[in-house]
């Protein structure tokens, strides 16, 4: 009797090929994991850079269009109005031609800067927050005026505002900061003379500012917040009367 030739796989066969199967779909699917890990990894990084810069640039953009905006404590316009900007060690108020929805394309904006506490959840330290209002004119600023004062180098009234407090329309600038303190440069009008103060309230601008802030938990990978000079290019002095001098008549 002839035997018949069977072909087919027996079940060690069988095991064997499904045993490698799994191995190498689990092999891919592991590299996969670690792939998409790395990707969104990268992507926060970049994004945490992106958003460096941009804080940076904002803070910059700011302070470089910053309008010497008067604010009329007294009521009424005049020549030696003081001039719309006080500083302290946390926080800055100004009005700026340069705003964060729209750019150098907008209208004026009562700018202000507040060093605040972090989120204990997510570390503590501080957080630098930016708020910002219309300006419309010297009645938009009227409200902020808490008294007046006299400078005592160019002898001329300085406005005293009331200090910003925070709202619910804070955008953060900076976060997981270990400190953030805000320094101002003050030139004398006679000796040129520049010194760092921690608060400003002067008749004329300052003719720079600093921002001091680091991470609370420096990161090299990233791109670090660190201190920031920024000066300050107006050089229309508010306390000064500018007269229009007409050229003589040709003959």
């Amino acid at each position: 009797m002839r035997r018949r030739n069977r072909r087919g796989v027996t079940l060690v066969e069988m095991l064997i090929a499904i045993t490698l199967v799994s191995l190498l779909s689990t092999g891919i699917l592991y590299a996969m994991r670690l792939g998409l890990g790395t990707l969104t990894q990268t992507n926060r990084k970049f994004t945490d850079n992106r958003r460096a810069l941009g804080s940076l640039r904002v803070l910059t953009e700011q302070l470089a269009g910053i309008v010497p905006a008067q604010i009329p404590c007294s009521g009424r316009q005049r020549e030696n109005t003081p001039v719309f900007f006080q500083g302290s060690p946390s926080s800055l108020q100004f009005v700026s031609n340069y705003t964060l929805e729209e750019a150098a394309r907008g209208y004026p904006r009562i700018v202000e800067y507040l060093v605040v506490p972090g989120d204990l959840l997510r570390g503590g330290g501080v957080r630098l927050v930016l708020q910002e209002t219309p300006y419309t004119g010297p009645d938009a600023v009227m409200p902020l005026c808490a008294g007046t004062g006299t400078d005592p180098v160019h002898r001329a009234p300085t406005a005293q505002l009331r200090p910003p407090r925070l709202g619910a329309r804070a955008f953060v600038i900076a976060d997981q900061l270990a400190y953030c303190r805000i320094y101002y440069q003050r030139v004398h009008p006679l000796t040129l003379l520049r010194q760092w103060e921690a608060g400003f309230s002067g008749a004329a601008l300052p003719a720079a500012v600093r921002v001091e802030m680091a991470p609370l938990r420096p990161d090299p990978a990233r791109v670090q917040l660190t201190t920031t000079t920024i000066p300050l290019r107006v050089t229309r002095n508010t306390y000064e009367a500018y007269v229009d001098i007409e050229p003589p008549p040709q003959q």
